[in-house]
């Protein structure tokens, strides 16, 4: 019974030990290369710089040659001559003259026509005349005078040359009755056709305003 613990304890520290030891299981790991390198070469050397062209100088143009000129002697003068004696010779034919003398005209003188000025037309007093003669177409309604109505109509009208009526009479102002208002437009065409339009005026026709006055005073 004492010897048997030694061997024990012997193959129990064995055992520690191998225990203690590191196990390495598989292969090695492997050191991934880089995705990229990058390399590095030395700086180019510097550009020599050339030595500037020396562009030659030009070349001296030839001088032109002179031309000599040559002096003409310029001919002597003639001797003079004797000129022969010649006889004085009447003239028998009259000399007529080179141009002909033009009878002198007697200047034009435009005729100047004086134009008269155009007399001025008064449409006032066309008008009145106008109204003249619409005045004397009036007639005082019975229904009118029987209810005491009274009123003042203005009247539009439009007279061509001939004194004809370019238009229809139209109310431009009305009385507030309807009956004095259909009496004034009567008036006014049975007075037409009215006194046609003088030269003077340069219109076609003439706007007129013809009052009618419904009094039961008058």
């Amino acid at each position: 019974m004492r010897g048997w613990w030694l061997p024990t304890l012997l193959a129990c520290m064995a055992h520690g030990a191998f225990s203690v030891l590191p196990v390495q299981i598989g292969t090695p790991n492997k050191v991934k290369k880089p995705d990229v390198t990058f390399q590095f070469s030395p700086p180019p050397p510097p550009p020599v710089a050339e030595p500037p062209k020396v562009t030659p100088p030009p070349k001296p143009r030839p001088l032109k040659k002179l031309k000599k000129r040559v002096v003409t002697k310029p001919p002597p003068p003639p001797e003079p001559q004797e000129e022969p004696e010649q006889e004085p010779v009447e003239d028998i034919a009259e000399q007529e003259p080179d141009e002909k003398q033009a009878t002198p005209q007697a200047p034009i003188q435009a005729k100047t026509v004086e134009q008269k000025p155009r007399a001025k037309f008064d449409l006032r007093a066309y008008g009145k005349q106008i109204h003249q003669l619409v005045i004397q177409h009036r007639r005082y309604p019975r229904a009118a005078r029987r209810l005491g109505l009274e009123g003042k109509v203005l009247v539009k009208i439009s007279v061509q040359r001939n004194g004809q009526l370019a238009e229809d009479p139209i109310i431009y102002q009305s009385s507030g009755q309807n009956v004095l208002d259909k009496e004034a437009l009567r008036m006014v065409r049975a007075a037409t056709p009215l006194l046609p339009l003088p030269n003077e005026f340069e219109k076609e026709a003439a706007s007129l305003m013809i009052p009618v006055q419904f009094s039961l005073r008058n």
